[in-house]
């Protein structure tokens, strides 16, 4: 009998129990619902960035980086832990690690609204050379770096868009509609 299933029913469980002590300012309790999901079901992305938010709250802040970085192996494409990562790091003043957070988690959700006004935050705050690994050139080159990035992944999606309005342009024209 494969207990798997059970396992993850139970760390759901755990996790909610965690969640409502997050959210009641309970750390220490949420933190130990958190650890006891994950020992039953280590794969939960959801579970590990949770966990992270807790440990920033406990002021265990190199432990919380881990987390999201345990969140971020499971599922990379898990938005919110990119942005929680980010939100950790520009608060240890590693604006240069939170700046690449933060655009990863634009690249997933280009709504996001908050990471990208985060963006703008830690690019005043390297371009001030401001926090670690900021000095003035070093910090103007990853700027550059990820708006290229920004403005080339904006290209690619307007190409996409015009090829498939052209395609349904054509599509259209060979049937006979107008």
């Amino acid at each position: 009998m494969d207990k798997k299933p059970l396992a993850r029913k139970k760390a759901k469980k755990l996790i909610r129990m965690g969640n409502n002590a997050y959210f009641n300012g309970n750390y220490e309790k949420a933190l130990s619902h958190f650890d006891k999901a994950l020992k039953l079901y280590p794969e939960d992305a959801g579970a590990w960035n949770n966990r992270g938010l807790v440990l920033k709250m406990l002021g265990r802040l190199e432990e919380a980086v881990d987390s999201y970085n345990r969140a971020l192996e499971i599922d990379p494409s898990h938005g919110d832990a990119w942005y929680n990562k980010g939100n950790l790091l520009s608060t240890m003043e590693r604006f240069k690690e939170a700046l690449y957070c933060y655009q990863k988690a634009v690249d997933i959700n280009p709504d996001d609204t908050e990471a990208r006004n985060a963006m703008r935050y830690c690019e005043e705050k390297l371009q001030a050379g401001e926090g670690e690994g900021s000095p003035g050139e070093e910090g103007l080159d990853v700027m550059a770096e990820v708006a290229e990035e920004v403005v080339a992944d904006e290209a690619v999606e307007g190409l996409k868009e015009r090829g498939t309005e052209e395609t349904e342009q054509k599509a259209k024209e060979e049937v006979g509609d107008e």
